[in-house]
Formats: C-alpha cells, sequence, structure tokens
C-alpha cells in the first residue's frame, strides 16, 4: 500500500539533531562544565557568583534567541515556500540588528555596572567579585549575540556541523583559557568571564576565515540594503517567544537567586545555583532535539506540509522524553557524583541540595515536552500563544509561584515554584486547546490548532525504492483526481508527470531515495511537490541528453516548474493548468 512515511523528515532530523546536540554540549560547557572547573578552582563559593552573573548571559540568549532564532524561522518559511531573495534580506536584517543591539546593550551594562552588580550581590558577601566580573561579560556581548546568531542561520544555510563546530571550539577554548586565567594568571572568577570571551573571539575569527575564504557563503549585500522594517517586525514577531523566555529566565533568576540569599543566606544561593545547573544539564537534551526540529518545522509549515509535522513531532517528543528521563534517573540515583563535581560538601547544602533534586525529577519531564509544545507554535503559525507561553513559563510563574512557596516552604519553595508553574501551563493550555478544539466544531486539531483536513489536498504520499511502487502510484494518483472531480485526461497527465518526475528524481539522487510527492488543488490548477535528499539538480537547467526525454515531458505536461535547494532538500513544485 503506498502511504506517507517519515525516512525523509527522520533523516534531516537526524542531521540536524546531531550537530545541535554538538552545539548544546558546547553551550552548556560555558554553564555546567565551567561552574565544575570553577568550582574544582576557586571553591563553591566561585560557582554561586558565575550563576549569580547567569541572568546576564542569558539576556544575551534572549538577544541571539530574537534574532538568530526568529530569523532562521523566516528564513525557513522562505526557502520553504521558495523565496530566496527574501531570506536573504532576513538574514541581513537579523544580523545588523543583533549587532546594532547588543552593542548598545554592552555600552548600557558599561554605565550601570555598579547598581547591576549590587542588585545580584543583594543578601550576599560577594559584591567586591561581582563587580570585576560583570564588565567581561558585558564585554563579550557583542560577540557572543553575532557569532550564536550566526550559528542559528547555518543549519538552514546547509551548514548545520558549521554551526556546531563554533559552538564547540568557543567552548573549547573557554574550558582551556578558564585554566590558563584563574590558574596561571591568576584572575580569580574574572578568569572565568575573560575566558568566554577569548572562546568567542576564536569562534568569530573562524566564521570571519571561512566567509573569506568563500568557503562559506553568505549573503553580504542584504547587509548594505536599506532595513525592511516589515522583515524586522516579522523577526521580532517570531522571535520574541524564545527571546521572552530567556529574557523571562534571566529575571527569574536573579529573583530567586536574590531571595535564596535572603532566606538561607551563602547556602540558600549554592543550593538553588546547584538547581540550574541541574537544568544546565538536561538543557543539552533540550536543545539538540528542539534546535535540530526547528528548521525543518519552518520548512515544512512553508510548504504546507501537515502530515511531515506530526511526523517529525511524534518523533522529536519520543527522544526528547527519553532523554530527559534518562537525565532524572542519572540525577536521582547518583546525587554523590553531582556533589562532588560542584564541591557542595556541608550537610545543609547537601540537604537543600537532595530537596532540589527531587523537586527537578517531576519538572523535567514536563516541562521538556512544553518546550517542544512552544517551538511547534511557534514555526507553525501560532507565535503569540508560544510567546505567551514563554512569559508565563519563565518571569511570570515562577517569579508569582516562588512568592506564594517561599512563604510556606521558606528556600524549598524556589524549586517547587518551577512544578507549580509548569504544570499551571500545562493544565492552562489544554484548557485554551479544549475550547478552540469545540469553537472551531472540531475543524481544527486540539494539539497543533491548524486545520485537519486540507480541502485542497489531492494526496500525500511517499514513493519507495522498487519500480512497481511507480505504477502503484500512478493508479492511486488518478483514482484521487477523479474522486475530486478533475477530468480524466488531467489525471492521466497527472500520473504521467509523477512517473517521469519520480524516474528523473531518481536518476539524480540514486534508486535507493525515498520520495515525497504531496499534491493539492490551487484554483484551476494542481500543484505537485516533489521533496527527496541528494545532490542538488534543477530540471529547468537540465543540459544532460539521457535526461532529455523525461524533462521534455514535465515541461511539456506542465504549466509551470519551479525548483530549490534548501537543507539539503530538492524540492520541485510543478504546476498543471486545470484544462490541460
Amino acid at each position: 500500500m503506498i502511504k506517507r512515511n517519515d525516512k525523509i523528515i527522520l533523516r534531516k532530523f537526524r542531521q540536524f539533531m546531531i550537530p545541535a546536540l554538538g552545539t548544546a554540549v558546547a553551550i552548556s560547557l560555558n554553564e555546567f562544565v565551567d561552574s565544575i572547573l570553577v568550582s574544582q578552582l576557586l571553591g563553591s563559593d566561585a560557582m554561586a557568583i558565575v550563576n549569580v552573573g547567569s541572568p546576564i548571559m542569558l539576556v544575551a540568549a534572549s538577544l541571539y534567541a530574537l534574532f538568530g532564532f526568529g530569523g532562521n524561522i523566516i528564513y525557513s518559511h522562505a526557502l520553504g515556500e521558495k523565496k530566496l531573495e527574501k531570506a536573504n534580506q532576513v538574514w541581513g536584517a537579523s544580523m545588523l540588528t543583533a549587532a546594532i543591539i547588543s552593542i548598545l546593550i554592552m555600552l548600557a551594562g558599561f554605565a550601570f555596572q555598579a547598581p547591576i552588580a549590587a542588585f545580584l550581590a543583594e543578601g550576599s558577601n560577594y559584591y567586591s567579585e561581582i563587580y570585576p566580573y560583570i564588565f567581561y561579560l558585558f564585554l563579550s556581548f557583542p560577540l557572543v549575540i553575532l557569532v550564536m546568531s550566526m550559528a542559528a542561520f547555518l543549519p538552514a544555510m546547509n551548514h548545520a556541523i558549521l554551526g556546531s563546530a563554533c559552538a564547540i571550539v568557543a567552548n573549547v577554548v573557554n574550558l582551556i583559557m578558564d585554566y590558563v586565567f584563574i590558574e596561571i594568571f591568576h584572575q580569580g572568577v574574572c578568569g572565568a568571564a575573560m575566558a568566554t570571551l577569548a572562546g568567542y573571539i576564536v569562534a568569530g575569527l573562524i566564521i570571519l576565515i571561512l566567509a573569506i575564504s568563500k568557503k562559506l557563503t553568505l549573503p553580504y549585500r542584504s547587509l548594505l540594503q536599506k532595513p525592511n522594517l516589515s522583515i524586522i517586525k516579522d523577526i521580532t514577531n517570531t522571535g520574541i517567544s524564545a527571546a521572552s523566555l530567556q529574557l523571562g529566565f534571566a529575571i527569574a533568576w536573579g529573583y530567586c537567586l536574590s531571595t535564596a540569599a535572603k532566606i538561607a543566606g551563602d547556602d540558600g544561593l549554592v543550593a538553588f545555583s546547584f538547581f540550574v545547573q541541574l537544568a544546565s544539564i538536561i538543557s543539552i537534551v533540550l536543545a539538540g532535539v528542539c534546535d535540530g526540529a526547528m528548521p525543518i518545522y519552518s520548512l515544512l509549515y512553508g510548504a504546507g506540509d501537515k502530515q511531515g509535522i506530526k511526523m517529525l513531532t511524534q518523533k522529536a517528543a519520543l527522544v526528547l522524553e527519553t532523554g530527559s528521563i534518562a537525565c532524572v534517573i542519572f540525577f536521582v540515583t547518583c546525587p554523590q557524583i553531582l556533589y562532588s563535581l560542584f564541591d557542595i560538601h556541608t550537610e545543609a547544602q547537601r540537604a537543600l541540595c537532595w530537596s532540589s533534586i527531587l523537586t527537578f525529577a517531576t519538572y523535567a519531564p514536563l516541562r521538556s515536552f512544553m518546550v517542544l509544545y512552544r517551538i511547534i507554535l511557534n514555526t507553525c503559525g501560532h507565535p503569540k500563544n508560544s510567546t505567551i507561553l514563554a512569559i508565563i513559563d519563565s518571569a511570570a510563574g515562577i517569579i508569582f509561584f516562588s512568592f506564594i512557596c517561599t512563604r510556606f516552604f521558606g528556600v524549598r519553595g524556589l524549586w517547587y515554584a518551577y512544578i507549580a508553574t509548569v504544570f499551571s501551563v500545562c493544565v492552562g493550555t489544554a484548557l485554551y486547546n479544549t475550547v478552540k478544539y469545540i469553537r472551531s466544531k472540531r475543524a481544527i486539531s486540539p494539539f497543533f490548532l491548524f486545520p485537519k483536513q486540507t480541502e485542497d489536498l489531492l494526496f500525500d504520499f511517499t514513493l519507495v525504492t522498487d519500480d512497481k511502487s511507480i505504477d502503484e502510484v500512478c493508479l492511486k494518483v488518478i483514482e484521487a483526481c477523479k474522486e475530486r472531480g478533475i477530468s480524466q485526461k488531467s489525471s492521466a497527465f497527472t500520473a504521467q508527470l509523477i512517473e517521469e518526475m519520480s524516474l528523473y528524481t531518481r536518476t539524480h539522487c540514486g534508486s535507493h531515495q525515498p520520495i515525497d510527492i504531496l499534491a493539492s488543488q490551487q484554483g484551476d490548477s494542481v500543484k505537485i511537490d516533489f521533496r527527496s535528499i541528494g545532490k542538488p539538480f534543477n530540471p529547468l537547467n537540465e543540459t544532460d541528453l539521457d535526461d532529455h526525454y523525461n524533462v521534455t515531458i514535465l515541461k511539456g505536461l506542465s504549466k509551470k516548474i519551479s525548483y530549490e535547494y534548501a537543507m539539503g532538500l530538492n524540492t520541485t513544485s510543478i504546476f498543471i493548468s486545470g484544462d490541460n
């Protein structure tokens, strides 16, 4: 039986997820392993200072989420719609705006360094160490934001491994320079911030050298064009969800760190910092899966492939929950390893940390799924819903529940607040979606919130590797067209066109490669999309005599043919006139 399968989507998901995991591991080196190394070199107080500075770096993360992730989603939508010029404009607007805003924030950080340090150090004895430490964090802002924004675009530009490599290099250099600045040059905790700056300088130089040597092709001219305010608005509207989540966590973490110090002093600060590190570890899985899936969701949504979106969600959710649960099992069964890594040595600190581990075991699986769902909403037509979830899931929810829970449970109420927040988000989302579903008269999916069926859809299937499947497909196509009232002649032309395009694709991509075929009615025409993995080809520019017959038939049967090679996928769209 001919039907749609997930072979192409899964293969691209793996190709994107593995580099995204590498990027996530690299970023977590700056948060997790960096804290371990600093703890081992300077003690647990230094780990607390590094984590006190985390809200500042989360502000940087919110900016590259806004312009990197937001821009990447619009860029991928444009590729899915086969609008290359618009995609280039999106890249230029994202990078230019990110550069300007990051420099302005760096200057503002320098101007207000003292009050920011005083706020972060409130309730502790760390002001003298925090004040110089955050200077270097602000100094690194432009490089961190530009390098990571660029890395967000690279998967959609067919350079997923390069994006991962840049992040890995930046953070490996960071680790090496941690030792150099702290142990050799005796810079104390400031050495950790200096090391971060050094790492992103190296990563930025790698991108620059590859671009100059033309091994990385970037649409530079789009940087010189007059900024398109409409595109910038689209980028910010799409990226605001991820940005508000990061910024919300920056605000929430700042509030929680300050509250922890007020309630339980340095022990409370260390314990909440430990909880933050648990989140940093599991963020490797979260970022790897979600960042790997994001550009594929955007491409599929731009192409109107709802079945592909559903298939991707099933696999991404399975990988995500499996990874989250595995991390939780490790935390619960091996707490002594974690205490040793972070130099948690007093009984009071260990008691608080064990409480945070048990809380995190409940929190992590729920939040992992909600993060994926927020990505789905953001890439598939509901950015406002995604933004609302991000705000509630971070600053609004955590601060609200922290204020309440700490009144009853003391410092432990801070991590209890995270469970209360994610549970409220899950229940609220379920109720909202149910209402939307009922009001639509059950016409939309209660999960994805888009129409269950596309009225214009004729057929959607995957052509497998044997020649017999082509004949089976052609018969199915004729039946589907007739059921929709398409004339017998046009139905036959559609089937013949699919046969010729399938043979042409197999010639160039290999007989073992599956082909996704999706057809829909558009007015008086039929649009057929062919998607396959393999080396680039273009039937519009075909000069090979061996393919001349197939291409001649394609052009003779079709009203219009368009081709795009995006994210390692050959995508050909063919239009057939209804009066063929």
